[in-house]
Parts: structure tokens; C-alpha cells; sequence
């Protein structure tokens, strides 16, 4: 799982028919390498891609121009892993070297090296994941030692140890919009939240066989597991309910896995082909075969969904899409979306770039604004029809909220900001089936009794850099479909998060939002 721009959000937003004119998919191109490709990954905007070889090189191409734009030398054993930072300027690579290395693709250097933090005597033999956390800074990585360290790569900061297991740990996946962590340890995930600690889920998967790959959904509401025998698992990651399993490839090579925005799943496949499922039901969407001559074990789909790599054992493939999107999604992209400067660039590769200053004012009254609705549809019956105005927030003994008006209020989603002003976008991602909420914030109604539709409403408002920012979702009924549950995306003119908050007529689902800098952060 990997950071969400706008566009991906637009994407998932729109209707199950769109992956429909988009699914077809044609190679552009073929890279052939004398050693092993064993891992591979675009970088967040999709323009480049990077693959790693089992001599420890990494190369980087330009996914236009098919040039080779950076090589880096450096590990001496395979990589197993590369996961990108949100501004595609830095990379962590995890390598069967017992070394974890983040790379600088503009000053074209190595910037952090774990070996020279972890004595020799202690380094596991092999690193199997390593990832920037939502802030950006830290990195969480671990291995055949059964170790979860941290340290912030960007500013400078001592090694922490964050988790022990005492086994390994063969395989990961991050969730950014909940900021969690997938560990594979022989037959069990493990669901870990990383803004608490705490262990959340531990399911035993892949009925007795051993799981090969793990992904969380772009929503994160669900992770789905390739077994060594072949079979693909889908899980709901709150019930740990199984949702499906299906066979999606023979007894052989492993092969990874990868989510489309919209929800589909590409998988590599030992008949010499990639193959994009419907994992809800297991139905095929496209063979990508004729291609390759040896087993695919390798694959990664861009952030936007519109360019996939497949790798045999020397060869890497770049696929991309026939039909570009709807012109409806390229205007919309254009309307919702701003230019946002570039992160500021270190004058050498150890020193931090400057934060930003964030300036404290007043929380101010929101200001809505949304394009203009199609023909309104008849007004759902709405069921709490009290005066929003009496609700008071109050909280516990821990000074987290505890209820509004009479509902019970839910902690636990954070979501870190880089400034105090802040946009929203609001909206029903599936299908439009009724639900009515209101959000509260700060002790004002950013928006009161709004019917979600799949057209996006977007709020602006201000955080107060000196106090809590909760956001709470009020359901003033369930809609047809149980609970009332609206997509949130949030835009602070550096990136953009997406989150979901689901509430019923019992309990509304919070968030807080903490400004990076301050010490909530």
C-alpha cells in the first residue's frame, strides 16, 4: 500500500464501469538484464521505475523515454524489497545483505546505510521490508530477526528497536491512510497500528502453507495474501473475516501481488503470464500473457492504476493502458487539483530540508464550496431530526472525546498535516444509497445534514495549531446499507490522504488531525 494523490481518489471515486474501459493493457516495452530481477516498483507519480537484481544493483529508468536515468551500486546480495517517499525524491531498498539503504534521486547518493548504526555482531542476516511511515521521515524496517527498528532517515535520530516477534518476519505491506503495518511471520499476519503500537489483528492464513506476499487494498479496509500453494485470500483487516479465496496461480514459483485503485489485483502467474482479478469474486479481468517465456514472480501497479511491470527471471515488462481516462476524470483532476511545490531540496544529502514555519491563527468558520449538483434527488428520510446546535462534546479521564449529544465518539484515526489550513473533499465512495451526515469540528458544523452523493463536496477550514482537531462524522441514518459510512480526502497543499469514516445511530467515527512540527505530531 502507498500514498494516495488526488487522481487515485478520483478513481476510486467514480463508478465500477470505469475499470471497464481502462482494464485493457498492451506492453510498451521489455528490459532484459543478465541477473535476476528481484524487486521492482514505480516511484509515486508514475514516471519513473525502479528494479533491483540479485547482485544488489538497482537501476532507475524513465517510464517515457525508457532510459536509464540512475544507477546504484551498493548492496552485495538481492534486494527484496524498494518502497518510494511521497515526494519520489527518496528510496528505501532491503536487501539479504542485513542492510537497509535509503538512496537520494537527486543528489544521485546514498544517504542512510543501517550498517553503520547496527554493529555486525547483531545485524540479522536479511532485511525483508522497509517503509517511510505517513510523516515521511521515519522508516520502519525488519527482517530474519524478527526485529521491527525505526529511525528518522531524513532529520537524523537514534536507532529504535519498535517491535520483537523472535521470528522472522518474511514479507510486509504498509497501509498509509491508517498508518499500518502487515507483517508475514510463517502462516500468521500480523495487523500492527503504528500510531500506537499495539497489535490489532493476527490472522492464520493460507491454510497451513506458508504466504508469499501481502497487500492492503488502497482504501485499507482489506489485505489479500498469494499462498505457496497458489491460492489468493482476501480479508476484511477489521472483522479479520475471510471475504474469498480463489486458486490464482499453480503450485510454484512465488509470485507477488498488487492492488489497483479501484480494487482489482494483479498477480504473476507460473503459466508465463500476469493476470488482473476481481478479487471479490476471483473473476478474471485480463490475461497478460504472450509475453514472457518464464514465470512471472514479480509485479507493481502505478499510483493512478494506468501502467503495470511484470518480471520473469531476466526480464522486466511495462505494460500500459489502451484507453486513457474519460475526459469527465481529466476536467475534474483539473478543477480539484493545484500545483504543490516541490519539497525543499537539502544542500547536501545529511542535511535535512528546512520545515516549514507553520503560522498560528484562529480557527475560522469553514467555507463550503462544491460544483454545481445534478437534479437533486428526493431528500432521504432523515432520522434525527434534534436541534444540532445542543450537542456538546465531551471527554474522558485520558482527554479524548467520549461522546456527542448522546453518541458515543471513536478515537484512533490520525492523520498528520503540514499545515493549519487544510481541504476536504467529502463523498459516497460506492454508491449513492442515502446516508445523511452532518461533521462537527472544533465546536462548529462544517456541514450540517448533507446528503453524500458520488459528486464531491469540499470544505475548507483552519486547524488551531494549539489545540485538539478532531473531525466527527454524525449519521442521521444508516442509508440502505449499514453504517453510514462517507469518504474523506484530505488535501493540506503538499498531498493529499484519503480516510473513511463510518458512524451509526449509536456511534460516530472520529479523526484527529495533528500539524507535522508541533508536538502532537
Amino acid at each position: 500500500m502507498r500514498y494516495l494523490p488526488l487522481f487515485i481518489l478520483l478513481l476510486i471515486s467514480g463508478s465500477a464501469d470505469l475499470f471497464g474501459q481502462l482494464k485493457n493493457f498492451t506492453t510498451r516495452k521489455s528490459f532484459s538484464h543478465a541477473d535476476k530481477v528481484t524487486a521492482l516498483t514505480f516511484t509515486p507519480n508514475g514516471k519513473k521505475f525502479v528494479t533491483a537484481h540479485e547482485n544488489g544493483l538497482v537501476l532507475v529508468r524513465d517510464a517515457q523515454s525508457k532510459k536509464l536515468t540512475h544507477t546504484f551500486r551498493g548492496h552485495t546480495d538481492d534486494v527484496r524489497q524498494i518502497s518510494f517517499h511521497p515526494n519520489n525524491r527518496y528510496f528505501a531498498t532491503a536487501s539479504d545483505d542485513g542492510s537497509v539503504k535509503v538512496w537520494d534521486l537527486v543528489q544521485d547518493t546514498l544517504i542512510f546505510d543501517s550498517h553503520t548504526i547496527l554493529p555486525s555482531a547483531v545485524r540479522p542476516e536479511y532485511f525483508s521490508f522497509a517503509f517511510f511511515d505517513t510523516g515521511g521521515k521515519q522508516i520502519y524496517y525488519g527482517g530474519s530477526d524478527g526485529k521491527i527498528y525505526t529511525v528518522n532517515v531524513i532529520e537524523g535520530g537514534a536507532l529504535e528497536i519498535y517491535k520483537d516477534y523472535g521470528r522472522n518476519i518474511f514479507d510486509a505491506d504498509i497501509d498509509y491512510i491508517h498508518n499500518r503495518l502487515a507483517l508475514v511471520e510463517g502462516r500468521f499476519l500480523r495487523i500492527i497500528d503504528l500510531n500506537t503500537g499495539m497489535e490489532l489483528r493476527k490472522i492464520l492464513s493460507c491454510n497451513g502453507h506458508f504466504v508469499q506476499d501481502v497487500k492492503f487494498n488502497y482504501t485499507g479496509a482489506n489485505v489479500a495474501t498469494i499462498c505457496r500453494d497458489g491460492q489468493l485470500q482476501l480479508w476484511d483487516v477489521d472483522t479479520t473475516a475471510k471475504l474469498n479465496e480463489f486458486e490464482a496461480t499453480q503450485r510454484g514459483p512465488s509470485t507477488e501481488i498488487d492492488f489497483f485503485p479501484m480494487g482489482e489485483l494483479l498477480t504473476g502467474h507460473v503459466m508465463t503470464k500476469a493476470i488482473i482479478y476481481r478479487p471479490s469474486t476471483g473473476q478474471v479481468m485480463q490475461n497478460l500473457s504472450g509475453e514472457h517465456t518464464t514465470p512471472v514472480t514479480k509485479v507493481d501497479v502505478s499510483l493512478d492504476g494506468t501502467q503495470l511491470l511484470t518480471a520473469d527471471e531476466d526480464q522486466v515488462k511495462l505494460w500500459t493502458m489502451d484507453i486513457p481516462p474519460p475526459a469527465e476524470i481529466i476536467e475534474e483532476k483539473k478543477e480539484e487539483t493545484a500545483e504543490t511545490p516541490a519539497p525543499p531540496v537539502p544542500p547536501t544529502p545529511h542535511t535535512p530540508p528546512t520545515p516549514p514555519v507553520v503560522k498560528k491563527k484562529k480557527p475560522q468558520q469553514a467555507e463550503l464550496e462544491s460544483a454545481p449538483e445534478p437534479a437533486p434527488k428526493p431528500e432521504p428520510e432523515i432520522v434525527d431530526p434534534r436541534n444540532l446546535e445542543g450537542f456538546k462534546l465531551t471527554y474522558n479521564t485520558r482527554n479524548l472525546p467520549d461522546s456527542l449529544g448522546d453518541r458515543s465518539v471513536k478515537t484512533g484515526k490520525k492523520v498528520v498535516v503540514n499545515a493549519d489550513d487544510i481541504e476536504i473533499f467529502v463523498w459516497d465512495s460506492e454508491y449513492e444509497d442515502g446516508d445523511t451526515i452532518s461533521l462537527f469540528l472544533n465546536g462548529e458544523w462544517l456541514l450540517k445534514e448533507y446528503a453524500l452523493r458520488n459528486k464531491k463536496k469540499k470544505i475548507r477550514f483552519s486547524l488551531d495549531p494549539n489545540g485538539d482537531n478532531y473531525l466527527i462524522l454524525h449519521a442521521h441514518n444508516e442509508g440502505e446499507r449499514p453504517p453510514n459510512t462517507a469518504a474523506v480526502s484530505i488535501n493540506d497543499g503538499r498531498r493529499t490522504k484519503r480516510i473513511s469514516l463510518s458512524s451509526d445511530l449509536d456511534n460516530s467515527d472520529a479523526v484527529k488531525f495533528s500539524i507535522a512540527g508541533t508536538k502532537e505530531d
